[in-house]
């Protein structure tokens, strides 16, 4: 049978489950194909209306598609605080407005619009994942970018695995209580990171035969 029969098979059998038969990586698996690549910028803080939440943190970045074919970006971003805090990415043209202001650059997409058309082979553009109002307490601001690798990976003995690999950028903030909005931020660190287990699909027809 084709292989690419067997993996949506295995994949709607996968979902229809509800759950997946989670096992520790394979010695071959060397993780997943890098289909996008994100360049961050400096997160940055738009102040956009008043009191408590007129503060916006954004990051700007470029995404580039680095392949032979268009993608079409499934990338979304989520941030995590010290503080046991989570944010989404919200679209506010307000922000980006902003960004585009400082930066002086125009063109700006939201993440949104961003997910919403082909990123044609060899292109890149810029966008701003907004956070809104960031816990002003927080000194280690981490954010998490997902989608940028293929979720499917192929060892070399046959075996065909689903992971959630993640893009992981540590910012820290300096500066001491006064007027934390404006206090500077900084990356400190990036790297990928696997999020949870692989979970496998199938093996292949060759190595069954085996």
């Amino acid at each position: 049978m084709n292989p690419r029969l067997l993996l949506s098979a295995a994949t709607a059998a996968l979902l229809g489950a509800g759950a997946a038969y989670c096992v520790a990586p394979a010695a071959g698996a060397g993780g997943g194909r890098s289909r996008l690549e994100l360049a961050p910028g400096e997160m940055t803080v738009a102040i956009t209306g008043h009191g408590r939440n007129a503060a916006s943190y954004y990051l700007p970045y470029t995404l580039k598609n680095p392949m032979d074919e268009a993608i079409t970006p499934r990338i979304y971003f989520e941030v995590k605080t010290e503080t046991g805090k989570t944010y989404g990415d919200r679209p506010d043209h307000k922000v980006v407005a902003a960004a585009m202001k400082s930066l002086k650059t125009k063109n700006l997409k939201t993440t949104i619009e961003l997910r919403a058309q082909e990123l044609a082979a060899g292109g890149a553009a810029q966008a701003v994942a907004n956070f809104g109002a960031i816990d002003p307490n927080a000194d280690d601001i981490t954010v998490r970018v997902y989608g940028l690798w293929d979720p499917i990976v192929r060892t070399r003995n046959g075996k065909v695995y689903s992971e959630k690999r993640v893009l992981v950028l540590s910012f820290v903030r300096f500066g001491d209580e006064y007027d934390r909005p404006m206090d500077q931020i900084k990356l400190k660190s990036s790297k990928e990171e696997l999020e949870g287990d692989p979970a496998e699909l199938y093996t292949t027809v060759e190595e069954k035969k085996k």
